[in-house]
């Protein structure tokens, strides 16, 4: 599936997936409400939890990604990894070992919930076959007018109304999807 990527007209996303029970729980309802659009199961990931091992409720064990992924393939979700740093200088290192352990047989998506990368890394990470997502705004609960913001850092600009999208870039064509 990988490399022949085309956005799906019906698709959920699910995100904070930490484990395989969530994953058949899924399976099972989209089974028995007879659901026929994709799912993608999302796993949080950051340098952080890559590296040194952290994670909470709605984060994996780096070292249980592949596993999970595994049971998403086999129950015909989508893979996707919801990626963190505040160092863009981490993203590609990162990157690898997330590669590593997401096998690439399936569809991988990876949002990058960063500062915007530079070329080069999102032409390595779509040479690694992920589908990347760059949204275009996170939300800033720390910001005292509210609203939205790219990070939370001086390089924050804050969105406080109109609409907020995502970008895909496929790895499979010369287009971004809006």
């Amino acid at each position: 599936m990988s490399g022949e990527f085309d956005p799906p007209i019906f698709s959920v996303s699910i995100s904070g997936v930490s484990d395989k029970k969530q994953i058949r729980e899924i399976h099972k309802i989209r089974r028995e409400e007879g659901f026929n659009f994709s799912i993608a199961i999302g796993y949080q990931a950051s340098h952080k939890s890559i590296n040194q091992g952290t994670h909470n409720p709605r984060q994996p064990r780096f070292s249980d990604l592949e596993d999970l992924s595994e049971e998403a393939y086999i129950l015909h979700f989508i893979t996707a990894v919801h990626y963190f740093t505040k160092d863009n200088e981490t993203i590609l290192p990162d990157l690898e070992k997330i590669r590593k352990a997401v096998d690439p047989k399936g569809m991988t998506l990876l949002q990058l919930n960063t500062l915007p990368p530079k070329n080069y890394v999102l032409r390595r990470a779509k040479e690694m076959l992920f589908e990347v997502i760059l949204p275009v705004a996170v939300s800033n609960k720390q910001s005292p007018d509210g609203g939205y913001a790219v990070w939370k850092g001086r390089e924050a600009q804050d969105v406080k109304s109109g609409d907020v999208d995502v970008f895909v870039l496929s790895s499979s064509r010369k287009r971004a999807c809006y």
